[in-house]
C-alpha cells in the first residue's frame, strides 16, 4: 500500500502539480496581463502506513518505514532533475563572472567531496553550474543512502549527505541567482526556479502522513501509564495540569504493558521522523470517534512525553497538529460545542498559540450516513461546517475543514468535485480546504496522467469559486429560511425511519448479513482494515461504515442512500406548494440539488430485481423486502417529480447511457454470487477455498460495474 501511494505520487501527482502550477500562472498572465507572482502548489498526504484505527498491522515501524519509504522516492526525484539540469545549463565561467558566494561553496563542496572533483574537474572545471550541480547530485545520492540505510534498520554515516531539507534549498537558490545573474533570466525561471519552489514546498516530505488512532486507544494508554507508576487515572483536570508541567511521566525504568507501549511508540516514532527529515512528514494526529475536549488533550499528553509537545512555562513549544474527528450524528452536533470548550481552555490555547492559532477539525460523511442515513447526514454535516466555522471565527483560529469522503455516495462522494465543493456551506472553503481521494477512486482520477491533471484543475477551480461565490446572493431571507425550514423537516421525517429500520429493529440488519456477501468480505483483499470494529462485533453498532455501504452496493440495492427519502420528499409534495418549493430548492440550493443528483444517480444504478433474488435466494426476509421496494419506488416517483423527468438520469443523458451500458456484464456477475453464496454453506474446505476465490472475483468485478456506489 506505502510504495502504491507513492507510485501515484511519482508517476503522476508530482507532475500534474507543476502543470497546475504552470496553467494557472499562464492564464492569470492572459487574463490580467501581468504575472501572478505566486506559486499554486497543492500538498499530496497519505495515512497509509499512519492509519492505526482498527488495523493492527499497522505498527510505529510501519510508520517510519512508510515516511522514510516517501522521503527516499522525494530525494530521488530532486537527484533526477538535478541531472537534467546538468545536461541543459552549460553556462562558461569564461563568458560570465562567478560569483563569491559559488566560488566558496564550491571550495568547501571540493574539500568534503574531493572524488567528485576528481571525476568532474576535467569535464567541468571551466563550468562552474555544472560542477556545483555535480556536488548536489552527490550530496543527494549520499542522503538517499542514508534513508535507505534507516529503512532496513541501520545506521549509515555519510559526511556530506543533507541533513536538512535547508541546506539542499541553499544550494539551489545558489544556482538559481547565478543563471539569472548571467543574464539567463528565463533558464533560471523555468528551469531552476520550479525545482527550488518544489524544494521549499516540500522538504524533505515526500508526501506529508496523517497517524490516526481511535480516541479510546490514548484512554487505554494513558490508563496503562498511571497504573504502570501507580498514580490515580487523569481526569480532564489532572490532563491539564500533566500539561502545565515538565515533569515526565514517563522513564525508561517502567515497564509498560504491550498495547500501552505500541501507542506510546507511535508518537516516539513521529518524533524520530520529524528529528530526522523534519516537522512536516509527521505532523498531524487525527483522533477517531472524538466525544469529548479531553480526547484531545490526551493525545497531547502522550505527545509530551514523546517530546513533541511543550506547554508548560514559557513560550509554548507543540510539533503536533491534534485534529479531532467527528463522525456520528451526535458527534457532529457536539462538535462545535467540544471545539468552544477547547479553545476557552488555557492548555488548549497555548497549543494553539504553539500552532499559529490555527486548527484542522475532520468531517466523517462515511459514518454518519451510516448512523443516519444519507439526507440527515447531509444536513447535519452542513450545520455542523457552519456552527464549527462560526466557533472558530468567535476565538480567532484559523479553522481548516478536513472532509473525509470515500468514493461511494453512501461515504460522502458519488458527486462531481466541482459540484461537491459548491454545495459546502458558504463561508466554509478557505483559505485551506483538505480532501479525501480513497480506494478504487485514486485509480480513477489520476491513473492516468492527463486525467490526473484534469482531476487537479476542477478541484482547484472548485475551490476558487467556492470561496469567491454565495448562492444566497439575490435570493431573499425569508426564502432561505423557508429551504432552511423545510431540510430540517425532511431530515426529521426520514431520520425516524432510517433509525428504527436500521438501529432499533434486527430485520435491516439480518437482511443484510443473510443477503450481501458482508461475511466473506474479510477474505478478500477487499480494505486494510477489518469488517467490525474491536467494541460491537458482530452488530449493528460495531460494523464499519465502508463494508455497510459496499455489502449493499454488491446485492444492488444501494438501501442506506433512499431509505426513509421517498416518504420525507413525498411529505413534503403532499403539502400546498410543495412541489414548487422543492423545485425551488433544486434550482437555487447547490446543498440540495447535489443531495437529489447523488441520489438519483444511486436509485438509477440500483436494480431492485436483482436484489429480490438475493433476498430470495439466500433466506431474508421477503415480507421487508417488499416494504423497502416500495420506499424505493416512492424516492424514485418524488425525484421524477421534483426533476420534471420521465425516467431517471433524463437530463444526464451520458450518465445514463453508460449506466444502460455496464449493467449487462454487472448482471452474470451477481447471478454467479447468488450461486456462490448458496452452494458456500454446505462446502466441504477444498470446495469452500475454491467458492471463496470465486467470490472474490465476483465481489470485486461488481465494485468495478457498480462504479462510485462501491
Amino acid at each position: 500500500d506505502v510504495s502504491n501511494v507513492i507510485w501515484y505520487r511519482e508517476d503522476q501527482l508530482d507532475e500534474s502539480c507543476e502543470w497546475l502550477d504552470d496553467a494557472v500562472k499562464n492564464v492569470f498572465t492572459q487574463v490580467f496581463g501581468e504575472p501572478l507572482g505566486v506559486s499554486v502548489k497543492v500538498p499530496i498526504g497519505s495515512w497509509v502506513g499512519g492509519d492505526r484505527d482498527g488495523n493492527p498491522f499497522v505498527t510505529p515501524e510501519v510508520t517510519e518505514f512508510a515516511v522514510r519509504r516517501s522521503t527516499r522516492a522525494l530525494i530521488s526525484h530532486y537527484y533526477d532533475k538535478v541531472q537534467e539540469l546538468i545536461e541543459r545549463l552549460s553556462i562558461s565561467d569564461s563568458l560570465v563572472s562567478v560569483s563569491a558566494e559559488l566560488e566558496e561553496s564550491l571550495a568547501s563542496d571540493r574539500e568534503s567531496m574531493p572524488e567528485i572533483w576528481q571525476q568532474n574537474a576535467r569535464r567541468d572545471a571551466s563550468e562552474s553550474l555544472r560542477l556545483k550541480l555535480s556536488f548536489i547530485a552527490e550530496r543527494l545520492d549520499a542522503t538517499r543512502d542514508v534513508i535507505a540505510a534507516r529503512e532496513r534498520g541501520e545506521q549509515l554515516t555519510k559526511p556530506h549527505a543533507y541533513s536538512r531539507n535547508q541546506e539542499l534549498l541553499t544550494d539551489l537558490e545558489l544556482i538559481r541567482d547565478a543563471v539569472v545573474r548571467s543574464g539567463a533570466d528565463y533558464a533560471g525561471q523555468s528551469l531552476v526556479e520550479p525545482l527550488v519552489a518544489q524544494v521549499r514546498f516540500l522538504g524533505f516530505a515526500g508526501h506529508r502522513l496523517d497517524v490516526r488512532e481511535d480516541a479510546e486507544a490514548h484512554t487505554r494508554a494513558l490508563a496503562g501509564i498511571t497504573r504502570a507508576i501507580g498514580i490515580p487515572e487523569l481526569d480532564a483536570s489532572g490532563l491539564r495540569r500533566e500539561l502545565a508541567g515538565r515533569r515526565p511521566l514517563l522513564s525508561p525504568h517502567i515497564t509498560l504493558d504491550e498495547q500501552t507501549k505500541k501507542t506510546v511508540d507511535v508518537f516516539r516514532a513521529m518524533q524520530r521522523a520529524q528529528r530526522e527529515l523534519g516537522e512536516r512528514v509527521a505532523k498531524t494526529y487525527i483522533i477517531s470517534m472524538t466525544k469529548s475536549a479531553a480526547d484531545l488533550l490526551r493525545v497531547l499528553v502522550l505527545g509530551r512525553e514523546a517530546g513533541l509537545v511543550d506547554l508548560g512555562p514559557g513560550d509554548p513549544q507543540s510539533q503536533l497538529d491534534v485534529v479531532p474527528l467527528f463522525e456520528t450524528r451526535d458527534d457532529l452536533l457536539a462538535g462545535p460545542d467540544i471545539l468552544a470548550e477547547l479553545f476557552a481552555d488555557e492548555a488548549y490555547a497555548r497549543q494553539l498559540r504553539a500552532r499559529g492559532m490555527r486548527q484542522e477539525v475532520m468531517l466523517g460523511y462515511s459514518d454518519s450516513a451510516k448512523d443516519v442515513g444519507l439526507l440527515s447526514a447531509s444536513w447535519e454535516l452542513y450545520r455542523a461546517q457552519e456552527r464549527l466555522v462560526e466557533v472558530a471565527t468567535r476565538f480567532g483560529v484559523s479553522l481548516t475543514l478536513f472532509h473525509g469522503r470515500g468514493g461511494s455516495v453512501g461515504r460522502g462522494g458519488g458527486s462531481p468535485v466541482f459540484r461537491a465543493l459548491m454545495a459546502l456551506p458558504p463561508g466554509t472553503v478557505g483559505p485551506r480546504i483538505k480532501v479525501t481521494e480513497q480506494g478504487e477512486i485514486i485509480s480513477q482520477k489520476f491513473g492516468i496522467r492527463t486525467i490526473a491533471e484534469r482531476s487537479l484543475e476542477v478541484l482547484f477551480s472548485g475551490t476558487l469559486m467556492a470561496m469567491e461565490t454565495d448562492w444566497r446572493d439575490g435570493v431573499p431571507d425569508e426564502q432561505i429560511q423557508l429551504f432552511r425550514e423545510t431540510m430540517e423537516r425532511l431530515s426529521q421525517t426520514a431520520l425516524p425511519i432510517y433509525r428504527r429500520l436500521v438501529h432499533e429493529e434486527r430485520g435491516v440488519f439480518e437482511m443484510f448479513l443473510a443477503a450481501t456477501p458482508v461475511k466473506e468480505l474479510a477474505h478478500v483483499h477487499f480494505g486494510s482494515r477489518p469488517v467490525y470494529r474491536q467494541r460491537g462485533a458482530g452488530s449493528m453498532q460495531g460494523i464499519r461504515a465502508i463494508p455497510w455501504t459496499f455489502g449493499w452496493t454488491q446485492n444492488r440495492m444501494m438501501l442506506p442512500v433512499w431509505l426513509g427519502v421517498g416518504t420525507a420528499l413525498e411529505s413534503c409534495l403532499a403539502e400546498p406548494g410543495g412541489l414548487a418549493l422543492l423545485q425551488d430548492m433544486a434550482q437555487r440550493w447547490p446543498l440540495f440539488d447535489d443531495l437529489l443528483s447523488k441520489i438519483e444517480m444511486v436509485c438509477a444504478k440500483a436494480d431492485l430485481g436483482v436484489a429480490r433474488l438475493y433476498v430470495e435466494q439466500l433466506g431474508a426476509d421477503r415480507a421487508l423486502f417488499t416494504r423497502l421496494e416500495q420506499e424505493y419506488r416512492t424516492t424514485v416517483q418524488a425525484l421524477l417529480a421534483i426533476r420534471e423527468q420521465s425516467a431517471l438520469l433524463q437530463r444526464s443523458p451520458v450518465l445514463r447511457a453508460a449506466i444502460q451500458l455496464r449493467n449487462p456484464y454487472v448482471d452474470p456477475l451477481s447471478l454467479i454470487q447468488v450461486c456462490l453464496l448458496r452452494r458456500q454453506g454446505n462446502a466441504d474446505d477444498g470446495q469452500r477455498e475454491l467458492i471463496e476465490s470465486a467470490l472474490g472475483i465476483t465481489v470485486n468485478g461488481i465494485a468495478q460495474g457498480m462504479r462510485n456506489t462501491g
